[in-house]
């Protein structure tokens, strides 16, 4: 596996691409967190995982969690508020994205 925690996130793309390899792509990114868990777009693509698998509790853990990485992420943001959408919390993403435009007005 490369030690490049980007070319492990890109690796972990492809094989989501490949039907049925969630699993591994879950794996690679695990074991890039393991190598150091201060990579925000690591985490990112694992909560993206766990969101498209119905793991939601996990997913949106991950996703504050890039958020208190890298607070104008713009990606993690989105795809938080995305997961609050379809988990029924409306009135949350909105204020979710309505403080990161607020703190972050050029994103």
């Amino acid at each position: 596996m490369p030690d490049n925690a980007v070319l492990c996130n890109q690796l972990a793309r492809f094989l989501l691409q490949d039907r049925g390899r969630e699993r591994e792509a879950e794996d690679i990114l695990r074991q890039t967190l393991d190598r150091g868990p201060d990579k925000p777009v690591a985490v990112v693509e694992l909560a993206r995982l766990l969101a498209r698998t119905r793991r939601e509790n996990e997913a949106e853990s991950l996703f504050r969690q890039a958020l208190d990485q890298d607070p104008g992420n713009p990606v993690a943001a989105n795809e938080l508020a995305r997961l609050l959408v379809r988990t029924g919390r409306e009135d949350e993403a909105e204020k979710l994205l309505g403080r990161v435009f607020e703190d972050f007005p050029t994103l």
